[in-house]
C-alpha cells in the first residue's frame, strides 16, 4: 500500500510493483545493486527493514524518475532534487549513470521544473553567505575562464533590464553591505590599481553613448551629488592626473558649442581672486579653493 504522501496514479503503481518484485527475489552475486529507501529519507522514511529495497541500477535510476511523478509541492522538489544528484560527479561517486542526451535533457528539465518556486529560509541564505565567504580568492585561470564565459554571453534583452530596474528601485543598502562594497573595491584597486586601462574606458564609453537618463534618474544624481565637496587629497589627485592631458579638438568644440548656448554668470574667488564662470568656479574655486 502507498504511503500517503505519494499521489495515488500509474507511476506510483509501477513503483510500487518494481518494489514488491525487489522484495520477493534473490539475485545472483555477480548482479550490481543499490541499496533504496522505499519511502525516501528526506521524505521522513527510516531504515527499518521493510524501508529498504535492493535495485538493479536500472531499476533504481527509474525508481527516482518515477519518484518525481508520484509527488507534489515541497516533496517534488526533494525528489527532482535527488533525481539530479544521481547523475552529479562529487566525492562520493564518479557519476553512476551515464543517460542518453535525450534522457539527461528529460531529467535536467523534470528536476529544473521541480525546483521553481522552491523557498529560500533565513537559515539556508546565512549557510550559503558563510561558504562564500570562507572560499578563497578565485585563481587567475578560474578569473580568465569567467571573463571568456562573460564575452560570449548574450546581453540583456529589454524585458531583462526591465525587470533588474524594478527589482532594485525598492533595494535598500544597509551599512554592511555598503561596508563590503568598498572593502571589495580596496581589493581590486590592490589588483588592478586604482585607474582604468585605456581599453576599459573606451568600452564604457561605448556603452554609455547614446544612453538617456530619465528624468527622476537625473534628479537623483543631482540630490546625490548637491553640496558635495571634494578634500584637498582628491583634488590633489586629480590635478595631478590631469597634468600632461591634452583635449581633442572635437571635445574642445563641443565644450565650446557647449558654453556658448547658456552665458554664464562671471564670479571672483575671494581666496585666490580668479574670475571665471560660476558652474566651474563654484567647482574649483570658492569653498573649494586650494587656496582656502
Amino acid at each position: 500500500m502507498s504511503a500517503t504522501i505519494f499521489i495515488d496514479n500509474k507511476y506510483t503503481r509501477i513503483y510500487y510493483s518494481i518494489i514488491e518484485r525487489s522484495q520477493s527475489r534473490i539475485l545472483s552475486d555477480d548482479v550490481y545493486t543499490e541499496r533504496h529507501h522505499v519511502i525516501p529519507r528526506s521524505l521522513g522514511g527510516g531504515e527499518s527493514k521493510s524501508n529498504l529495497a535492493i535495485l538493479t541500477a536500472r531499476e533504481h535510476y527509474i525508481c527516482h524518475w518515477l519518484l518525481v511523478k508520484m509527488t507534489e509541492g515541497k516533496a517534488k522538489r526533494s525528489m527532482g532534487h535527488a533525481l539530479r544528484m544521481m547523475l552529479a560527479k562529487n566525492k562520493h561517486t564518479n557519476g553512476r549513470y551515464i543517460p542518453k542526451s535525450k534522457l539527461y535533457d528529460l531529467v535536467k528539465k523534470t528536476a529544473n521544473e521541480a525546483s521553481k518556486g522552491r523557498p529560500c529560509s533565513p537559515e539556508t541564505r546565512e549557510k550559503i553567505r558563510q561558504g562564500n565567504l570562507n572560499r578563497g580568492p578565485a585563481s587567475e585561470e578560474t578569473r580568465q575562464k569567467l571573463s571568456e564565459a562573460a564575452k560570449r554571453r548574450k546581453g540583456f534583452t529589454p524585458e531583462g533590464r526591465v525587470r533588474v530596474v524594478e527589482a532594485n528601485k525598492f533595494r535598500i543598502w544597509t551599512d554592511e553591505a555598503k561596508q563590503k562594497l568598498r572593502e571589495a573595491r580596496a581589493r581590486q584597486v590592490e589588483r588592478q590599481g586604482d585607474t582604468m586601462t585605456k581599453e576599459a574606458r573606451a568600452k564604457l564609453s561605448l556603452a554609455a553613448k547614446g544612453k538617456v537618463l530619465a528624468d527622476d534618474h537625473k534628479e537623483k544624481i543631482a540630490a546625490a551629488n548637491r553640496g558635495k565637496t571634494r578634500s584637498r587629497e582628491v583634488r590633489q589627485a586629480i590635478s595631478e592626473r590631469m597634468i600632461g592631458h591634452v583635449k581633442s579638438k572635437e571635445t574642445i568644440e563641443k565644450l565650446r558649442a557647449k558654453s556658448s548656448k547658456l552665458p554664464k554668470p562671471q564670479i571672483t574667488c575671494p581666496h585666490c581672486g580668479k574670475a571665471g564662470g560660476e558652474p566651474s568656479m563654484k567647482r574649483w574655486h570658492m569653498d573649494n579653493c586650494k587656496h582656502k
